[in-house]
């Protein structure tokens, strides 16, 4: 029985109630018990033992913290691919103990849960040894605007897509390189010969967000080999530039499926040489005042390779302007259907058009 305290008439009085456990010692006893009968839920019982946390669970909070924002699709993927409804309790359990929060938001005409790391999460991580109590971020100092939310979610996207390839986020990017807070890199990928700077560019950006950006990637940086530039518009925003890196390369490609195929295939993957295996043996180049990379060996000899496949033009743009040797032509490798690098090297005599079906990326074996 429990009592409660209720007024009545201007009086206080009180007023007994039959717990569930009442009713069932009474059922036991043989007493008939009637069928509406007002009864009181019995409070749960507190837990007393402290919680257990697994390294899956600090991975997943690390990915939150490091990340920002992720997805829940995107964390079930990645650490509950073969029992997601599983993965979903145990995101509730982490956000009944406030390490993450969630949210809904709208991307892409769906609905969709986005997860956050909480302060809990972030001291937690601490406790754990996972980050550096000098060097954690407060939890509040992670969010970010809604404008600033659209390319840190395409950031993410990206890492999943190219989960072998391990990733840098701005802050550890930008600190890594000592570059400033305000500037566009949203991180970066770490790769045997140097590291990749990211940038993601919005659909149909300023004019002063491109001049911006071209400054930025032009400022000399020793330990960035490469730049990745990303972008939403059909056409590229920066098909005018000139890239001043030093000879590193530019590859500037769409934010798609078929921009992802590219980097994933060409750019990070070893599948360049396969895809013009057809046209002889592309090999890395011996040191050379251009700086090109490959040499093409065919029954003939050897000749100098540039491509822009990758969406790389730095190179094609020296060998338009410094490559002048007419005894030995420059073999160029494009796209199918790019009318724009066509153009650009009308009248080149010392340099000869080998054009790759586009399709061609789609094969398994080229």
């Amino acid at each position: 029985m429990e009592r409660r305290g209720v007024w009545r008439n201007g009086k206080r009085t009180s007023k007994y109630f039959i717990r569930i456990r009442g009713k069932r010692e009474l059922i036991k006893a043989g007493v008939d018990v009637p069928e509406v009968i007002q009864m009181i839920e019995e409070p749960k019982k507190k837990r007393n033992r402290k919680r257990e946390w697994t390294e899956r669970d600090m991975e997943i909070l690390l990915e939150l913290y490091r990340m920002r924002a992720v997805k829940l699709e995107q964390i079930l993927e990645k650490w509950f691919k073969k029992s997601k409804g599983y993965g979903k309790i145990r995101l509730g359990v982490m956000k009944k103990e406030w390490l993450v929060t969630s949210k809904r938001i709208r991307t892409n005409g769906r609905n969709e849960a986005l997860y956050r790391i909480t302060e809990r999460g972030v001291r937690l991580l601490v406790e754990r040894g996972a980050l550096e109590e000098s060097e954690a971020v407060r939890a509040r100092d992670l969010e970010f605007s809604p404008m600033q939310r659209d390319v840190m979610l395409e950031a993410g996207e990206l890492r999943f897509a190219l989960p072998a390839i391990p990733y840098l986020d701005s802050r550890t990017f930008k600190r890594k390189h000592e570059m400033n807070r305000s500037e566009l890199v949203l991180g970066g990928f770490e790769l045997p010969d140097g590291d990749c700077a990211l940038y993601i560019v919005r659909e149909n950006p300023k004019e002063q967000t491109v001049q911006r950006l071209v400054r930025e990637i032009g400022a000399p940086k020793s330990n960035i080999s490469r730049y990745l530039v990303l972008h939403k518009s059909d056409k590229s925003p920066f098909e005018s530039i000139r890239w001043s890196t030093g000879g590193k390369p530019v590859h500037v490609l769409p934010l798609n499926e078929q921009g992802v195929t590219i980097l994933r295939e060409l750019v990070f993957g070893d599948r360049l040489a396969e895809l013009v295996g057809e046209y002889g043996e592309l090999c890395t180049a011996p040191e050379n005042r251009w700086r090109f990379r490959h040499v093409l060996k065919t029954p003939a000899g050897e000749r100098f390779a540039v491509e822009t496949l990758t969406g790389d033009t730095v190179l094609l743009e020296r060998a338009l302007r410094e490559y002048r040797d007419t005894r030995t032509k420059i073999v160029l490798f494009l796209w199918e259907e790019d009318m724009t690098t066509l153009e650009r090297v009308k009248g080149a005599s010392w340099i000869e058009v080998v054009s790759i079906p586009r399709g061609r990326l789609q094969q398994k074996t080229f």
